[in-house]
């Protein structure tokens, strides 16, 4: 299962309980090179010292990994994913990885969860994230034109990650600046992409007005969508 939308639409959230319900473990290309570091280079032997850096500076300023590279970070995950399923989230972005993929997985549907430009980057700007263990938070609540999208807090501290009992930070990359430049890359990216999988039969559509509330409605999209393929 393919997990698709803009930055700031909630992907990593929705994953995590999709990945709960569902069975299925997720995988965010996204998360993984946020965390390599020159000082961890000894870890990940998957690449040498320049590529680490290379791949540390686009992240930090907002800018799409190439195929090559995400192809190569997500490859090992696929194999396993052959006999215990998998969640992708934010993969694939190019009709390039979109091919790569059917080449080395079956894919049984892509779920693009979408919002309003506006609306996406006010929940981006607002976006909190645990340094320790990359839990997501928001701090923005919307309530407007049929939207009605409640903050996503910490249940105890309203500044600190419920998990590991640290000070949530605004990544580096939320700023209006940034967003609006991954923005920009994603629309021009996504026609093709949706297209591509509106041709196979394997894209459902849905958009979250209600936020996290509107996860049950998401939830029995999935199921159904996944069901009536099946009966096919």
């Amino acid at each position: 299962m393919i997990l698709f939308g803009p930055p700031g639409v909630g992907k990593s959230v929705y994953c995590s309980m999709l990945e709960k319900d569902l069975g299925l473990k997720q995988f965010s290309t996204g998360e993984f090179s946020r965390f390599l570091r020159p000082a961890n280079l000894e870890q990940n032997k998957m690449f040498n010292h320049e590529e680490v850096l290379d791949i540390e500076s686009k992240v930090k300023n907002g800018e799409l990994l190439n195929d090559e590279i995400i192809n190569k970070i997500v490859k090992p995950r696929l194999i396993e994913a052959q006999s215990n399923g998998i969640i992708l989230d934010g993969f694939p972005r190019t009709l390039n990885q979109a091919k790569f993929l059917s080449e080395n997985l079956r894919i049984d549907m892509m779920f693009s969860i979408s919002l309003r430009q506006d609306i996406l980057i006010r929940k981006l700007i607002g976006r909190r994230i645990c340094p320790q263990c990359s839990q997501a938070y928001n701090i923005v609540t919307i309530n407007e034109d049929g939207y009605d999208i409640p903050p996503m807090l910490p249940k105890n501290n309203p500044c600190q990650c419920d998990n590991c009992k640290v000070e949530f930070i605004q990544r580096h990359d939320d700023v209006q600046e940034v967003i609006e430049k991954r923005q920009l890359i994603y629309m021009d990216q996504m026609k093709d992409i949706l297209d591509y999988y509106r041709e196979s039969g394997l894209l459902c559509e849905f958009e979250p007005k209600k936020g996290i509330n509107d996860y049950p409605k998401m939830l029995d999209a999935v199921i159904e969508f996944v069901n009536k393929r099946e009966v096919v």
